[in-house]
């Protein structure tokens, strides 16, 4: 069983988990909902990247499923960017 330190201050939460067949304890700040969501949705990526392409070994599902995540990550940091950058113009403006 692996654990993984999600956040290091303020009172920590620890959850057993099972993303794509492995048992995991999730330790962080967040609340244990968060924690279960993130979990569940990468659980849930990498079962979908594997019913796609059931050739794939489990470490390239890993590999892809990150690769997918940050791309969506980035995407979003990008639109944010864009969103803060034209409400500045707008405030400028005024």
């Amino acid at each position: 069983m692996m654990v993984f330190e999600v956040n290091h201050v303020n009172k920590k939460n620890s959850l057993d988990i099972t993303i794509y067949g492995q048992q995991y304890t999730i330790v962080g700040t967040e609340s244990t909902e968060h924690i279960s969501l993130v979990a569940n949705s990468v659980d849930e990526r990498m079962k979908a990247i594997h019913r796609d392409d059931r050739s794939l070994d489990e470490a390239k599902v890993a590999v892809l499923a990150a690769v997918n995540i940050m791309h969506e990550n980035i995407v979003m940091l990008e639109k944010i960017k864009e969103l803060e950058d034209a409400s500045s113009v707008r405030i400028g403006q005024k």
